[in-house]
């Protein structure tokens, strides 16, 4: 069977301008990280950013009012299609090598608490 992979993208931060075309705290660049993960929960990372292109004034989102779907949807229109499949090809490549991994770390008992098996 063939591994499956999934990717979530995450909007980690912003820079702004505090005026920019007569409007206030605009964003200006979008930082975000993408998740690949596989079926079996191993994931890795992908860090990056883009500079945002001033909006008209019409299409003006104030600061706080920003949503996280709004923020993804400015990210992902920067970011052309040959782009984000080798962004997600790097991860796959990084998913099937074993110490490119971010470990899946369990909680578990200390050894010494551990009832001995019989």
């Amino acid at each position: 069977m063939e591994k499956q992979y999934t990717f979530e993208w995450i909007i980690e931060r912003f820079e702004r301008a505090e005026k920019l075309n007569g409007l206030d705290n605009v964003v200006t660049k979008a930082f975000f990280t993408i998740i690949g993960q596989d079926d079996l929960g191993n994931s890795a990372p992908f860090y990056g950013y883009v500079d945002i292109p001033p909006p008209k004034a019409d299409q003006f989102t104030a600061f706080e009012s920003i949503t996280p779907e709004q923020a993804l949807e400015w990210v992902e229109s920067c970011v052309d299609e040959d782009t984000i499949t080798t962004i997600t090809d790097r991860l796959i490549v990084q998913l099937n090598q074993d110490d490119m991994l971010q470990p899946s770390n369990k909680t578990v008992a200390t050894p010494w608490s551990q009832t001995p098996q019989n």
